[in-house]
């Protein structure tokens, strides 16, 4: 046997944990990255310390975090208990050794089991603990895992609590920079998970009073909502939602103890089941799946007791169970939803308004059944006006195209100027017909701009509706598909089409065809 080929004793390695996370650093904080991306190693690393000052405050142990980054060095520190201050060295440097195995203490933990802090440490040229309690202080140093300085426990008069500093390892993240907005969105986001903390980054303070509600708010302008954000609480669980006007696709922010699964998992796939079984037990209708997630922007947080996660960053949660005692994650998430979204809808009949719509127009089941042969949008001429005029039409778009194709329905031209004298009034939709006006009833008519269509009264209202009604046929154009025309009323090109509506307001829809 060549020499090469042999394998023997001599073969056989074992790694110390430090070789171990240093050689093979993917398997504890994914991939490495130099700070472009905000899934990269560093924040990775930042968040593995700042998750275990979370788990002080949500054990009720500190309101106020302390985050600093100058050039390369990471400070982080906490208010809480303090680590045990002759476990300091051991809990960063000692594999299967952390307080996060003992349940009473860390029951809903976001870290797992103190292997996060000990990959900073082995990855880190500098790494430093310290912790205070009881008025005694101790501290220790490392350098890529290795002990450098441990201080003898001495008195104290600084605050308890723990302070991590360190500066990750340039020769395994290379040409590293942290970008401030990925470890703002981060802070934010743990303030939004856990209200009543304090969150300081480099002086500046970061707090949330409403939790998810307060992440949709800052994700989805209140103009672009189809209504205003459903915020449902429980115990271990929260979830806001709403639909967006402007994009077409679904999105989520989930959350399992304080971590941003951006992966999802089995809490996610709960809850847009519940959703979609709630709604369609509230109305009784058989709603496709797709249409009543379609634009739905939400968030999702759960607390689990010993959490499973798909990998070491936690980006995914495997867990099946709440706790080892409690019902299935999905059982969980689908009795809240069940019961409180329910109660929401019947406390908010508002949500309903297309519902109604449906059962006016007695399409609920079947197109043949159409109680009105005409169906006719009247709105503001106004960019509200077109706004809520291009929602109704992909309303009937998404749901009965037959009412369009059939040629049922229409958009009411409303007129924008009354010019009048005493002996005759006429009604203007254009401001060249409000000129033409005003020649003809010279001199000097008395003219009115109608703001809305609640400023006409019913006596004039019925002047511009009878023989002289001008009606738009909304007609489908055969060479564009529905699907196409959904994408753009309802997708991500918010700029193009609040173009189209200031630009059209009053010319015709590009899905009619004169």
């Amino acid at each position: 046997m060549s020499e090469q080929n042999q394998y023997t004793e001599d073969n056989i390695r074992s790694l110390d944990w430090k070789e171990h996370i240093r050689m093979r650093p993917g398997m504890y904080i994914g991939k490495l990255g130099d700070g472009s991306s905000p899934d990269d190693g560093i924040y990775i690393l930042l968040k593995e310390v700042i998750d275990n000052c979370i788990d002080e405050f949500v054990m009720g142990a500190g309101k106020v975090i302390e985050v600093t980054i100058k050039e390369k060095m990471v400070t982080v520190r906490d208010y809480g208990r303090g680590i045990p201050l002759g476990k300091v060295v051991d809990v960063v440097s000692k594999m299967n050794t952390g307080g996060k195995y003992d349940s009473k203490a860390f029951k809903k933990s976001v870290g797992l089991n103190g292997v996060g802090t000990k990959a900073v440490n082995a990855l880190s040229n500098y790494f430093r603990v310290e912790s205070v309690r009881d008025n005694q202080q101790k501290a220790a140093e490392f350098s890529a895992g290795n002990l450098t300085l441990e201080e003898d426990i001495q008195e104290s008069t600084k605050r308890k609590g723990t302070k991590v500093a360190f500066v990750a390892d340039e020769a395994i993240f290379k040409n590293y920079k942290y970008r401030n907005e990925y470890v703002i969105r981060m802070l934010k986001n743990y303030c939004y998970l856990n209200t009543g903390l304090t969150i300081y980054y480099n002086g500046e303070k970061y707090y949330s009073d409403n939790g998810l509600k307060d992440l949709l708010e800052e994700t989805i302008t209140e103009e672009d909502m189809q209504y205003p954000i459903i915020h449902l609480l429980g115990d271990d669980i929260e979830i806001a939602l709403t639909h967006s006007k402007s994009q077409y696709s679904e999105e989520y922010h989930s959350f399992v103890n304080g971590q941003n699964t951006t992966q999802g998992g089995t809490h996610l796939g709960a809850f847009r089941e519940a959703i979609v079984k709630t709604i369609k037990e509230f109305y009784n209708k058989p709603f496709e799946a797709s249409d009543i997630r379609k634009s739905i922007v939400s968030a999702v947080s759960i607390k689990v007791e010993e959490p499973v996660f798909e990998s070491q960053t936690k980006t995914k949660l495997g867990s099946t169970e709440i706790g080892p005692k409690g019902p299935s994650v999905r059982t969980f998430v689908n009795d809240f939803i069940k019961t409180k979204l329910d109660n929401y809808l019947h406390k908010n009949p508002e949500n309903e308004e297309f519902n109604l719509l449906q059962a006016a127009l007695d399409i609920e089941e079947d197109m043949g059944d159409l109680r009105y042969n005409n169906i006719v949008i009247a709105t503001d001429a106004d960019v509200d006006g077109m706004h809520i005029r291009l929602l109704l039409i992909t309303f009937f778009l998404q749901f009965f195209p037959e009412l369009i194709k059939d040629g049922h329905l229409y958009i009411l031209q409303t007129p924008l100027f009354r010019v009048r004298n005493k002996k005759e009034t006429i009604y203007c939709y254009s401001e060249q017909e409000r000129v033409d006006a005003i020649e003809k009833l010279k001199p000097k008519p008395e003219i009115t701009r109608f703001k809305g269509l609640g400023e006409i009264s019913p006596d004039e209202f019925k002047h511009f509706i009878g023989q002289d009604i001008r009606l738009d046929p909304v007609m489908l154009d055969k060479a564009t598909s529905i699907e196409t025309l959904l994408e753009f009323y309802m997708g991500k090109n918010t700029p193009d089409r609040q173009d189209f509506i200031i630009n059209n307001l009053k010319v015709e829809l590009d899905v009619v065809e004169k």
